[in-house]
C-alpha cells in the first residue's frame, strides 16, 4: 500500500487537467510520512467531533467544554508548529500562507470515498481558489474583514473557523496546513494587540531551574500494519471468503527517552513546569532568531509539581507526556475483545476516561545521522488550579490537549511563547532554561540490533 497520497488519477468529474506521475518528485513528497500518519489523521479527526465549527454555545449551554474557542486555535497552531518544525529538518522552508488569488502549486488525490460513498475530487496543480470557488472566497474574506475590524476597535473574539473539508483527510493536503497558516495570522494579529510580555509576566521569585538533562534522542521508521477489513467493500453474495485485508505503512517512531529537571527553591510551593521543543536553524541552516523560531515552538510537555525547600530533581519519561498518546486500539481487536467476552463470559473492562492528542511516536522531528540540533525550553511558574472538577479528573485523564482544564493555571494556551516580546532579555529569568540538543536518525535495522 502506497502512503504518499501523490499519485493522481483522472476522471470525467476531476477539476482541471490530468496530473501525471510527476508528483513523485514534488518537494512536498518528503513529508508525506507526517501528512499521512494515520495516528495524527485520526486525533484531528476526533478533535473535531469533539468541537464542531457548528456547535453553538446558546443552542447548546448542557454541552460543556473548558475553553473551547481557545484550544480549538491552540491545537491548530501547535499543529502548524509542529509541521513547521518538521519542515525545518527536512531543509524545507516553512508552509507558505494560502492566498485566495495565487495557485496552490502542488495538487493532492485523497483517494478515499466521503461518508456518501462519492469520491473525493483531487485537486490539479496550481489551482487558483478564487477561481475555483469565487462565492466561498468572497465568504471567506467577508468573515476575515469583520475579524480583524473587531481586533482593530478591540472587541473581544472567541473563536475562528474556517473550511477544513472532511476531518479524516484535512490534515493530508499540504494545502490545509496553507489554510492554517491564513488562520494563524489573524489570530497573531489578535495577540499583536496585546500588550508585550515583561519580565514580570515570568519571573517566579525563590524558585530557580539549575539544569535540563535528555537522554539521547533517537528517530526510525517503522512498519506498521493497518486492518483495514472492516473499511473494505464486500458484495454480498455466495462467493465470499473471509478475507484479511492490511496495509503497510512507514511510521516516524523514537526511542524512548527520559528528562531530568533540577530545581530549587527556597520554599516549599506549588509550581506547574512547561517544556517546549523547537528549532535552532531555518532550512538553510541559518540560526533562527527568537521571533523568527516563536511559531515553531511545540509544547512537549506541561504538569504541575509540588516543589520542596532546596533542591528538587524531577524525572519524566518520554511516555508520561500529557500531550501524546500511545496508538490506539484498532475496530478489529476491540470487536474481537468484545466477542471474546460474551461467548466465554469474560469480565470486560472499560473507562470512562479517553486519550485525546498527539501521537506519541512523532514527540520529536526526525533526526539526522550527523545529529540535527533542537533547543529545549523550560519554563516553571507559580501553580494554582481553581478550575478542575473531580468528574474532568477522570475523563481527560489531564491530557492538555482535549479542553479539560486539570494542568490550567490561568494563562493563556502556549505561554509564554504565545505572545511577542519587546526584548529576548525579558527570559532571562531563574526559572527558564534552554537546553540545545542533538536528535539523531537510524534505520529501523540498527534500532532492533541495538535492542
Amino acid at each position: 500500500m502506497n502512503t504518499t497520497g501523490w499519485e493522481e488519477y483522472w476522471h470525467k468529474r476531476s477539476y482541471g487537467y490530468e496530473a501525471g506521475h510527476e508528483t513523485f518528485n514534488h518537494v512536498e513528497e518528503r513529508l508525506s510520512y507526517f501528512r499521512e500518519d494515520v495516528g495524527l489523521n485520526d486525533f484531528l479527526s476526533q478533535f473535531t467531533v469533539f468541537y464542531p465549527r457548528w456547535l453553538d454555545q446558546h443552542k447548546y449551554p448542557k454541552i460543556k467544554y473548558f475553553r473551547r474557542g481557545e484550544l480549538f486555535y491552540y491545537v491548530l497552531q501547535q499543529l502548524l508548529a509542529r509541521y513547521s518544525l518538521e519542515r525545518y529538518v527536512n531543509y524545507m522552508p516553512k508552509a507558505d500562507v494560502l492566498y485566495w488569488d495565487q495557485p496552490i502549486t502542488v495538487g493532492y488525490n485523497a483517494r478515499v470515498l466521503s461518508p456518501s460513498g462519492y469520491e473525493l475530487y483531487p485537486r490539479a496543480y496550481n489551482m487558483v481558489p478564487r477561481t475555483f470557488n469565487p462565492s466561498g472566497v468572497w465568504k471567506a474574506e467577508t468573515y476575515e474583514w469583520k475579524i480583524h475590524n473587531d481586533i482593530d476597535s478591540g472587541v473581544i473574539f472567541y473563536y475562528v473557523t474556517g473550511p477544513m473539508g472532511y476531518s479524516f483527510t484535512a490534515g493530508r493536503d499540504p494545502a490545509f496546513y496553507m489554510l492554517i497558516n491564513r488562520i494563524m495570522h489573524i489570530f497573531e494579529h489578535h495577540k499583536d494587540a496585546l500588550p508585550a510580555y515583561t519580565k514580570k509576566d515570568f519571573y517566579f521569585p525563590g524558585v530557580k531551574v539549575e539544569s535540563f538533562e535528555v537522554g539521547k534522542l533517537t528517530t526510525y521508521f517503522d512498519r506498521f500494519d493497518i486492518e483495514a477489513t472492516y473499511g473494505v467493500p464486500i458484495p454480498a453474495d455466495k462467493s465470499y471468503k473471509d478475507y484479511h485485508y492490511y496495509g503497510m505503512q512507514s511510521r516516524l517512531n523514537h526511542k524512548p527517552f527520559t528528562y531530568k529537571l533540577t530545581v530549587s527553591s527556597d520554599r516549599p510551593v506549588s509550581a506547574i513546569v512547561r517544556t517546549f521543543i523547537g528549532p535552532k536553524y531555518d532550512s538553510e541552516d541559518h540560526p533562527l532568531t527568537f521571533d523568527e523560531a516563536r511559531s515553531a515552538f511545540v509544547e512537549f510537555d506541561r504538569f504541575p509539581v509540588k516543589l520542596v525547600n532546596g533542591e528538587n530533581v524531577i524525572e519524566r519519561n518520554s511516555k508520561e507526556s500529557t500531550g501524546y498518546v500511545q496508538d490506539k486500539e484498532g475496530f478489529g481487536s476491540l470487536y474481537k475483545r468484545v466477542e471474546s467476552s460474551i461467548t466465554t463470559q469474560e469480565s470486560f473492562y472499560y473507562t470512562e476516561s479517553f486519550d485525546c492528542g498527539f501521537p506519541e511516536r512523532l514527540m520529536i522531528p526526525k533526526g539526522s545521522p550527523e545529529g540535527r540540533p533542537l533547543v529545549f525550553y523550560t519554563f516553571v511558574t507559580p501553580y494554582e488550579n481553581k478550575f478542575t472538577t473531580p468528574a474532568e479528573e477522570r475523563q481527560f485523564e489531564g491530557q492538555i490537549f482535549c479542553g479539560g482544564s486539570k494542568y490550567y493555571d490561568g494563562r493563556p494556551y502556549g505561554f509564554p511563547f504565545d505572545r511577542r516580546v519587546e526584548y529576548e532579555d525579558v527570559f532571562n529569568v531563574p526559572n527558564f532554561y534552554r537546553e540545545d540538543v542533538l536528535v539523531y536518525h537510524k534505520q529501523e535495522a540498527e534500532i532492533n540490533r541495538s535492542a
